[in-house]
């Protein structure tokens, strides 16, 4: 897709001639109209992924993680400038051994007295990259649930006609 753009510029020159002891003055005026063209490119998010697959065992991954329920400890660590409060999430030692990929190391710089800085390295998880997981496995357990379902209902079935 092309879009142009019109830019008009207008540019007034004032000239001062001097002659002796006339002075004349004239203002001249240009309009310079200048064009341009911004394209733009629609790009699928298909197109720009490769080696695409479905996730590999899902429901065993995610029932491996341990969710947890816990608070920073922001008295002893002041200067990461952790969150207060009640959080929920993982350990991410625990995580790591299940989803190493999503287990990143973070540097965080602060100050430490008069013109000194240190560097603190912690762990990170990038729990956003959880949510395909989570929902491959919702759908692994949907197809175990209708596959109970239709044998509670054959079962069922086999109960009712035996019982007559």
């Amino acid at each position: 897709m092309v879009i142009p753009v019109v830019i008009p510029l207008i540019i007034q020159i004032t000239i001062t001639m001097c002659n002796h002891n006339l002075r004349t003055a004239g203002m001249v005026s240009f309009l310079l109209i200048i064009t341009t063209a911004i394209h733009s490119q629609n790009i699928s998010d298909h197109s720009i992924k490769k080696n695409i697959t479905a996730i590999d065992r899902p429901l065993q991954k995610i029932t491996q993680l341990e969710p947890k329920q816990f608070e920073y400890n922001t008295t002893s660590f002041k200067h990461l400038k952790l969150k207060g409060g009640q959080q929920f999430g993982f350990i991410a030692e625990e995580a790591g051994t299940v989803f190493p990929h999503l287990v990143s190391e973070r540097s965080i710089s602060y100050g430490y007295g008069k013109n000194v800085h240190r560097n603190a390295t912690v762990k990170t998880i990038n729990e956003i990259s959880l949510i395909p997981v989570l929902v491959a496995a919702i759908k692994e357990q949907q197809v175990e649930i209708e596959k109970l379902r239709t044998e509670i209902a054959a079962l069922q079935k086999q109960v009712a006609s035996v019982s007559r």
